[in-house]
């Protein structure tokens, strides 16, 4: 049995953060064995939580990076590479219009 919730974002979600995932249920089959229904996470939820624990002190770095592009940019001294903001920029154009 397949047990999916929606998570943060709205992001589908199996086992451990579906509402009804979190209990373990003991019931009676017809000869009488107590079965214990389980919960598997799908390898999907796994990358997701691995993703989410290696990217924890990824903030501090991101922040230390912001702090200086600001500092540049009060002192005056920033200087962005036109051509990679042209190529990003005509690239995302590209991308977006081959979807339609």
């Amino acid at each position: 049995m397949k047990i999916q919730g929606t998570g943060k974002n709205g992001i589908a979600v199996s086992g451990a953060e579906a509402p009804s995932a979190k209990r373990v249920k003991e019931t009676s089959g017809a000869s009488g064995a107590v079965r214990k229904d389980r919960v598997c996470l799908s390898d999907d939820l796994k990358q997701i939580r691995e993703m989410e624990r290696s990217g924890r002190g990824a903030e501090e770095v991101r922040m230390h990076l912001v702090e200086a592009l600001q500092k540049k940019i009060r002192e005056g001294t920033y200087e962005p590479d036109s051509r990679k903001v042209a190529d990003k920029w005509i690239g995302a154009v590209l991308e977006e219009t081959s979807k339609e």
